[in-house]
């Protein structure tokens, strides 16, 4: 039970902290105009992120989670999650560039 009621503490919390950051700024600089791009096109964002990283990772594309060894997993998870977040921002900002 203390899991669930602290994370959801630190999630708003840091949530909180987030927005009082920007809201207290006139511009949003690099970082928010990346999630600015991300979050105006987030449900598309989420499919294609479970799409993509259903094709690394499950048997019927890569399978790339049977083939590591565990130590190894948790980079790699990393790393592609790292990858995957350039490859939706690129999308992101191609189509809010040619859908408005």
């Amino acid at each position: 039970m203390t899991r669930y009621v602290t994370s959801t503490m630190v999630s708003f919390g840091v949530l909180a902290l987030v927005a009082t950051w920007y809201a207290n700024r006139n511009r949003t600089g690099p970082v928010g105009t990346f999630f600015t791009v991300i979050g105006r096109t987030a449900l598309s964002c989420y499919v294609l992120q479970n799409l993509l990283a259903s094709i690394v990772f499950y048997d019927w594309g890569f399978g790339l989670s049977r083939r590591l060894s565990e130590e190894n997993l948790n980079w790699v998870t990393v790393i592609v999650w790292a990858l995957l977040s350039l490859i939706l921002f690129g999308f992101a900002w191609l189509c809010l560039r040619f859908f408005g």
